[in-house]
């Protein structure tokens, strides 16, 4: 069973705003450019500060997130696959977060080489705590009506982003 998040307004992906046919001048689309890169450079900050409060690093917070939404299916190699991280760094990872009490490792139900990897109550905690900083934001500047309309374009970007990259396509 995968777990979905409950800060998602369904896992189920919306039609795509469809494109006006009105083509951007490039200072536009620079300006637009410059404005996500803005956000990314903030998430990235936001991350680090918020990994500084919760003892962990940046990787560490962006690995509970993964478990999260995997859920049941979580599994170090699944971990790796998405952190483009090596199996040696995903096993030191994985100790350094079952150390923090965060993280557990369980048999596998099928597959005794592996373990399924699940989140302690600290471990949602910790995501909890992350998530209420974006949650918060997205409250600050985005009105409840245009809530339905600002997932459809995030997921559209996330999507278009996914398409148009030439590395693997799980690694974020």
């Amino acid at each position: 069973m995968t777990t979905t998040s409950t800060t998602e307004p369904s896992a189920v992906h919306p039609a795509a705003p469809q494109p006006s046919g009105e083509q951007p001048s490039a200072a536009q689309l620079d300006a637009l450019f410059q404005a996500f890169r803005v956000m990314q450079l903030e998430h990235n900050r936001v991350m680090t500060r918020e990994s500084a409060v919760l003892a962990m690093g940046a990787t560490d917070i962006r690995a509970l997130f993964f478990i999260y939404e995997l859920g049941d299916e979580a599994t170090p190699r699944l971990v790796a696959d998405l952190l483009g991280l090596s199996t040696g760094a995903t096993t030191s990872l994985v100790d350094r977060l079952v150390q923090a009490g965060t993280l557990e490792r369980q048999a596998h139900p099928t597959d005794r080489r592996s373990v399924n990897l699940r989140l302690t109550d600290a471990g949602h905690e910790a995501v909890k705590s992350v998530t209420e900083v974006y949650r918060s934001a997205l409250l600050d500047v985005v009105p409840t009506g245009q809530f339905p309309e600002m997932t459809i374009l995030f997921r559209s970007i996330a999507d278009a982003l996914a398409a148009r990259s030439s590395g693997p396509q799980n690694a974020a």
